[in-house]
């Protein structure tokens, strides 16, 4: 019993794998999605899909009605390392590690939404070939988490403010081997083959977003956002059956830390340009060791991990009407393990950097990314430094070079139902039956939005309500010499239409079918020279968030400004977008919400710089 007793000890030391007890960090600073990837994983403030559950759940109040989101991400790489005594600085075999995020999330009210995604949140590992005296060994760990999580996001839409709740169910999977293909197991050569595996229903995540600042809102080209969000620490106990230095397989269990995150972001944009930064700071030294424990006998462990700051900075500039996003961004990790107690199977006792590049191609509800990052870093673990340790670590490298290099390459696919999809309404049918055609001659003009100004049933009237005061003086209209259009009228202070100006879905391209009704707004102002001004006003239905309402409205605003000064007038024109906050009506119908969105046209006096 005592030679069994000892042999399980043994066996416990050995066993565990070394690059998972000092990895450095769990967390892989390469992760998710291709979107956010491309500008070194800036997120926490501006994500508005389901990867928000991975980011910051409060970005989950982006959703307008339904979105859907897969992201597949392929990491290549290898690691510089002794893994053994006598075998000096190796580099280890290729890994090639497959991840992904799939995830969707829906708006339940105007105020609440929730998701659900599954994804890899951590991982460590590598293989290492070596000669052990006549053996030739294979050496491998792989360590991964995964997580499936649901949440919730709230809006306070009068301050732009979001509240995120994510809940977190963690599945932890640990795969170690060592020993020398093709033969069988040798006790006395300390082979070792298992796995273990756990699941924790303890995790959570808080988070917040605001926007103080819209782009579109007011006409406004800047836009400013903020983020912050925690992920509170998981403990996930695994075990399983192994065999080692015995043909006989015995019990073996130990605990997994995923330390506790804490991030803040800020995003802003002018015009077609975008600047972010995140900074997270992670608290590994909660990963104070855990025991192995081998045929019920505790061995203890050593970790001393640091706290660290992993900062991410990330440009993007929208090109071809901001269709095509172009990014690229710079992270950087500050070092994490203990520099006496280096790991070959995991990131090295030092900081490391990330360089990244991305594009995507986003129109209507499609939105398809690419990005690509590489990371590296190293350092020395010398003879001087591993004599130096107060304590033995039965885990730990051996003196030598360590260093990471790795690859990651990213696609993500996302779509996001909104107002004008198929099956939505009668009037949304009909409007996507028609092509999307090149506005030409820059009658469309403008930056990509996505208020939608269509008809409700046929042969509606898509008149609309002030949401001017009553008190804005009088505009005198003669009458016309000549013969206005019949689906163009001026009623008191408005210009009124019978039927709406319809775009293509989440875009500000003016559709054919509308190009008459705008040619004969153009043609009335032409008959009405003592119309002098004229605001354009967006409008939205309840559908999405009230910053991304507003900035919908504002920016097919402007595409009808740009449309009608293609079309010769010259008189005062401006635009604004005021989202869904003036309602015509309330009810929860098709037909409620195809009036709410819409575009109107308020007659002002000129101001005073442009009276003669």
């Amino acid at each position: 019993m005592k030679g069994f007793s000892f042999a399980a000890a043994l066996l416990a030391l050995l066993s565990i794998p070394t690059g998972v007890a000092h990895a450095g960090g769990y967390d892989t600073p390469m992760l998710y999605s291709a979107r956010h990837i491309g500008m070194g994983g800036t997120a926490v403030a501006n994500v508005n899909d389901p990867s928000a559950l991975f980011h910051n759940p409060a970005g989950l109040a982006g959703t307008r009605k339904l979105t859907l989101m897969g992201d597949f991400s392929l990491l290549v790489g290898n690691i510089d390392a002794a893994p053994d005594q006598d075998a000096g600085t190796l580099t280890s075999n290729t890994t090639v590690g497959p991840f992904f995020l799939l995830g969707a999330s829906g708006r339940i009210t105007d105020w609440l939404t929730a998701g659900f995604a599954v994804y890899p949140v951590a991982s460590a590992g590598a293989t290492f070939e070596y000669e052990r005296g006549p053996r030739n060994i294979t050496d491998t760990t792989r360590l991964v988490f995964i997580e499936m999580s649901p949440g919730v996001a709230f809006e306070i839409p009068q301050i732009n403010l979001s509240l995120g709740f994510g809940y977190r169910i963690t599945l932890v999977q640990l795969e170690r081997q060592r020993f020398e293909p093709g033969e069988p197991y040798n006790p006395g050569e300390q082979d070792v083959d298992f796995a273990l595996s756990g699941t924790n229903f303890k995790g959570l995540r808080f988070g917040l977003q605001w926007a103080p600042f819209v782009r579109g809102e007011g006409g406004s080209n800047f836009g400013l956002q903020f983020g912050a969000h925690y992920r509170h620490k998981t403990r996930t106990t695994v075990d399983g059956m192994g065999v080692a230095l015995s043909d006989e397989p015995v019990d073996i269990s130990t605990a997994f830390t995923l330390p506790s995150r804490l991030s803040f972001g800020v995003r802003g944009d002018y015009d077609l340009f975008g600047a972010a930064v995140d900074i997270e700071y992670a608290l590994n030294s909660q990963n104070d060791g855990e025991a192995i424990v081998a045929a019920g006998i505790p061995v203890p462990n050593v970790f001393r991990w640091d706290d660290a700051l992993t900062v991410r900075v990330g440009l993007e500039a929208r090109l071809l009407d901001e269709h095509i996003p172009i990014r690229v961004g710079y992270v950087w990790d500050q070092q994490t393990a203990n520099p006496i107690y280096p790991t070959a199977f995991g990131t090295p006792p030092a900081a490391t950097h990330v360089i990244t590049f991305g594009a995507g191609y986003e129109t209507g509800p499609l939105s398809v990314n690419f990005a690509f990052a590489h990371r590296r870093g190293g350092t020395t673990f010398t003879q001087d430094q591993f004599d130096s340790r107060p304590d033995s670590c039965s885990f730990c490298g051996f003196p030598g070079d360590y260093f990471i290099r790795l690859n990651g390459i990213y696609l993500d696919v996302s779509y996001a139902f909104g107002n004008g999809e198929i099956g939505d309404s009668p009037a949304e049918v009909r409007r996507a039956r028609y092509d999307q055609p090149d506005c030409g001659g820059g009658g469309c003009g403008g930056g990509p939005t996505d208020v939608d100004a269509e008809g409700w049933e046929d042969g509606g009237a898509a008149t609309t309500e002030s949401t001017e005061s009553e008190a804005q003086p009088a505009v005198a209209v003669a009458a016309s010499v000549e013969a206005d259009p019949d689906d163009v009228h001026i009623v008191g202070d408005h210009l009124t239409i019978d039927r709406h100006i319809h775009f293509a879905h989440d875009s500000d391209e003016i559709l054919e079918d509308s190009f008459e009704l705008i040619d004969h707004i153009a043609l009335l102002l032409s008959h009405h020279p003592e119309i002098a001004h004229i605001k354009i006003i967006g409008h939205t239905d309840v559908a999405g968030g009230h910053a991304h309402n507003v900035e919908l409205s504002n920016r097919r605003a402007a595409a009808v400004e740009q449309a009608l000064r293609a079309r010769g007038v010259t008189i005062e024109l401006e635009h604004d977008g005021v989202g869904e906050s003036e309602p015509v009506c309330e009810e929860d119908t098709d037909e409620c919400h195809a009036r709410n969105r819409r575009v109107e046209f308020l007659i002002l006096p000129p101001t005073a710089a442009a009276t003669p």
